[in-house]
């Protein structure tokens, strides 16, 4: 089973992703941690996209980030999409517990990627980037545009799951774990 999810900063990727490799038994790639580096720097294009080709080529995952420049990759072999369209505010809430979290040492919060864990994120990023990454998906379209490239890419359209609230998200984990075949759907 090949999972991508996808959606806004702040929507749930990274936590969803945990969740269904717990129940499914499957491995997890948090796209941020292959595309950030030590300092935050951002790995060039290219590379980025032959690393993830190479992930992507495995027989089983679950693929977290929304990065446009490797999405026809990761959906030309994606089975199943989870693609998140929440309200604004819901993703704005969220950046801000996750951002106060990893200042503040909280636990529960998804971490800074791997490469730059100890470092923290830039101060501009968290205020100011992050949430007009999360606005734009609205304004712009984004979240339908990344609904179109996982039926163009082949992934059929019962099988592109759109979660607009948290009852919806529990129906796709059921559904996954239902295709995957899982006898019992441990708590959270």
């Amino acid at each position: 089973m090949r999972i991508s999810i996808l959606g806004a900063p702040g929507s749930g990727k990274t936590t969803t992703a945990r969740r269904l490799a717990n129940l499914l038994e499957l491995p997890v790639i948090h796209l941020d941690d292959v595309f950030h580096q030590p300092g935050w720097e951002e790995l060039p294009t290219d590379e980025f996209r032959t690393r993830v080709a190479q992930i992507a080529s495995e027989p089983e995952w679950i693929i977290d980030g929304n990065y446009s420049r490797v999405r026809d990759i990761v959906l030309a072999r994606a089975e199943w999409v989870v693609l998140f369209d929440l309200p604004f505010r819901t993703n704005l809430l969220r950046l801000t517990h996750r951002a106060l979290g990893r200042r503040l040492g909280w636990r529960g919060v998804t971490p800074a990627p791997a490469n730059v864990r100890d470092i923290g994120e830039p101060f501009p990023s968290v205020l100011w980037e992050l949430p007009l990454w999360a606005w734009g998906y609205k304004r712009q379209g984004k979240v339908e545009r990344m609904r179109t490239d996982a039926c163009a890419a082949g992934v059929p359209t019962g099988q592109t799951l759109i979660v607009r609230r948290r009852s919806e998200l529990d129906d796709a984990v059921e559904r996954l774990v239902h295709a995957r075949g899982v006898k019992k759907t441990p708590p959270d």
